[in-house]
């Protein structure tokens, strides 16, 4: 299994008037990124939904998720293989030109560890927190988040 990390770079965390927050985070496993490396994106709101979508998934037992990313048309479905792994698929949507619809291809598919999922979720969570904190930025999104990662704590610790 290929070393999996959840990146996050606050060295750009950016928070425009309007208070939006954004900055890089992208999951890496060393030879391949999704969405890509670099990947630029709104950090406390997606960390937020992740958050809550792998609460969900392991509160009420369920088989499959997905992590959702605010800019672009990428995905990552998650389904259980076993206890504590996961598969995950990391899809890029695409427009289909005979429809209205979009089309979902895979890009690639690789299994994750739970325990190492949580703590790399977990503490992305944290950092990002700290990197807003540490910068003065507040936002509704940002108490959202805080309070996120105290229920997923008590989920995961428990």
């Amino acid at each position: 299994m290929k070393k999996f990390q959840l990146q996050f770079q606050p060295e750009y965390l950016n928070q425009s008037k309007y208070g939006s927050i954004t900055a890089p985070v992208f999951f890496d496993w060393g030879d391949r990124q999704f969405p890509e490396l670099g990947w630029s994106d709104f950090p406390v709101d997606i960390v937020e939904w992740w958050l809550n979508a792998l609460s969900k998934m392991i509160l009420e037992n369920r088989d499959e998720g997905e992590l959702s990313f605010m800019d672009g048309p990428h995905l990552i479905r998650l389904y259980r293989t076993s206890d504590t792994n996961f598969e995950f698929v990391c899809i890029n949507r695409v427009p289909d030109m005979a429809s209205i619809d979009l089309i979902e291809e895979t890009e690639f598919v690789r299994n994750v560890d739970l325990g190492v999922l949580c703590s790399e979720l977990l503490k992305t969570a944290q950092n990002i927190v700290f990197s807003c904190e540490k910068r003065n930025y507040q936002s509704k999104e940002l108490d959202l988040l805080r309070e996120s990662i105290k229920h997923f704590k008590n989920i995961v610790i428990n």
